[in-house]
């Protein structure tokens, strides 16, 4: 497994694979309106937004030449993290993940965030995805406070990665 910089050229593999993630990840945890509210036409877009954006770096997760997972972060946009940097998305194929492939891509992002001159860096998480959580906690994390997505009457938590990186 190689874990690079992504390019312009994997925004349609990012993007499938986020796709392909959601649908492996949330049929118990989002309506299905949710997740198929965003199919792969929506997520190319996202991802060549996200790509073309010099300040959020995106590193992937490649194995004999194909994307099979991602994390992609920054300072803070969106998230309304107490922190300066924060994980916008990390998303692994259910076929790869218990393989430390997670920890290096979200180990990278913290590095990439440091040298960015972040202190600290946080992430979202649904409360209910416990798998994630505990990832989150093995990799240092701790809950922070939580906060609903009126869009789809969701929950989540405001989980910092760690308080310093």
């Amino acid at each position: 497994m190689i874990i690079r910089r992504a390019t312009a050229a994997d925004i349609e593999a990012i993007a499938d694979v986020h796709v392909q993630a959601w649908h492996e990840a949330y049929p118990d945890l989002l309506p299905r309106s949710e997740i198929e509210a965003r199919p792969l036409a929506v997520r190319i877009g996202q991802w060549q937004n996200t790509l073309t954006a010099l300040d959020r770096p995106t590193f992937v997760a490649e194995q004999d030449g194909v994307v099979q997972g991602f994390v992609s972060g920054g300072t803070i946009l969106w998230s309304g993290l107490a922190t300066d940097g924060e994980v916008s998305a990390i998303y692994l194929l259910e076929a790869i993940k218990r393989r430390g492939i997670g920890r290096t891509l979200l180990t990278t992002m913290l590095g990439e965030l440091r040298l960015r001159g972040c202190n600290s860096a946080g992430l979202r998480v649904l409360t209910d995805n416990m798998a994630a959580r505990r990832f989150y906690e093995a990799m240092g994390g701790r809950a922070g406070d939580t906060r609903s997505d009126r869009r789809a009457n969701l929950c989540s938590t405001r989980s910092p990665t760690s308080g310093t990186i």
